[in-house]
């Protein structure tokens, strides 16, 4: 992994998020930002981490039995899986790694990611 420049943290801010989701657990420090919305048995989880020269990066995604597919999303590959009604994505936006857990419909997941600021 190359060297990347520091940066101060600056988490991602959203564009889009469907009516009723409102904010029920959030954590901020200089690497990780962990945000989780909620509303009418939905939730949009999201995990922000800082890729630094030693950060590992590690992301589970289940794939058996799933339907998985690669989208363009914020001009850079994501990877997202839908199992039993729940979405899995992952993706590197900027100095970033982004992941997370949804069970809203994948156009929803897809317009709230393409929203990040």
């Amino acid at each position: 992994m190359s060297v990347l420049p520091f940066c101060p943290f600056q988490q991602v801010m959203f564009g889009y998020l469907p009516e009723g989701m409102e904010l029920t657990e959030e954590s901020l420090n200089e690497t990780l930002y962990y945000v989780l919305y909620q509303g009418k048995n939905q939730y949009f989880c999201l995990e922000q981490r800082l890729l630094l020269e030693d950060t590992e990066l590690t992301q589970i995604i289940d794939t058996e039995e799933a339907y998985v597919e690669q989208k363009r999303i914020q001009n850079e590959m994501a990877i997202l899986s839908l199992k039993d009604g729940v979405y899995t994505y992952a993706w590197i936006y900027e100095n970033y790694q982004i992941s997370g857990i949804s069970n809203l419909s994948g156009e929803e997941v897809i317009k709230i990611l393409e929203s990040i600021q």
